[in-house]
């Protein structure tokens, strides 16, 4: 599971400085906003039935299915999951 979760903490910290410095760097419309986080969503969710929710502890596949931290911005997301799933 080594590299899915090394590629779930890159989508992780991608999403966050995405929200972060992103939105505004890129100058996107509320339109393109929401296909990036949709993109996002899309690829959390793909990975996800990828490692295989019974791979997980619980409280990650929850917060994992939460669509509110789509639209995180501090990198709070990815600091849980690397506190909660162990990587090397």
């Amino acid at each position: 599971m080594n590299a899915e979760t090394s590629t779930l903490f890159e989508l992780l910290d991608g999403m966050g400085m995405y929200n972060d410095k992103g939105v505004c760097r890129a100058n996107h419309t509320a339109d393109e906003i929401a296909a990036t986080r949709a993109g996002f969503h899309s690829a959390l969710s793909k990975l996800l039935a990828e490692i295989g929710p019974a791979n997980l502890p619980p409280v990650a596949v929850q917060l994992l299915q939460n669509d509110a931290w789509l639209s995180d911005g501090n990198g709070e997301l990815a600091a849980r999951m690397k506190a909660l799933i162990p990587h090397g």
